[in-house]
């Protein structure tokens, strides 16, 4: 846009809309804080950007022990434990947290980009956000984001 300049007329007529879009966001921001503090500073809870694919938004996690993965089948949670054991069967990669298999507490299973992280991850704290499913009555989470995952 080189020799083009805005005129004032242009930067008048367009402040309703820039406003209006900024008051918008506002209005957003102030009911996710609402959300996160109606209790309170959160501390058991994260937001997190929830990615699916039909929609990308954020959302209030709670954060749980691990010990209570399985009570929270079909919810997204937030987990931090340690990372016993993994395993690369090709596809995806299987890690057991809590313990080592068979009895681990947990089972995250890294597939697509999300698999570069089994590398990193044995006898490391791993904190994992996603949905806990019921894989023959153990806890599960699937991961296809690599940023579903936090290696410490």
């Amino acid at each position: 846009m080189i020799g083009r300049t805005i005129d004032n007329s242009y930067y008048l007529s367009h402040m309703p809309v820039i406003e209006n879009r900024i008051e918008k966001a506002g209005i957003r921001l102030a009911g996710v804080l609402n959300e996160l503090l109606k209790n309170g500073m959160a501390s058991s809870a994260t937001t997190t950007r929830v990615v699916t694919s039909d929609k990308d938004y954020y959302a209030t996690i709670p954060v749980i022990e691990i010990s209570d993965a399985a009570k929270h089948t079909g919810e997204s949670v937030t987990i931090t434990a340690k990372a016993y054991s993994s395993r690369d069967m090709g596809s995806f990669i299987l890690v057991n947290l809590g313990a080592a298999y068979p009895n681990q507490l947990l089972t995250i299973v890294l597939r697509g980009n999300s698999k570069d992280k089994g590398q990193e991850i044995d006898g490391k704290t791993v904190t994992v956000t996603g949905k806990v499913i019921d894989y023959k009555g153990k806890p599960e989470i699937e991961v296809n984001d690599p940023l579903q995952v936090q290696v410490k």
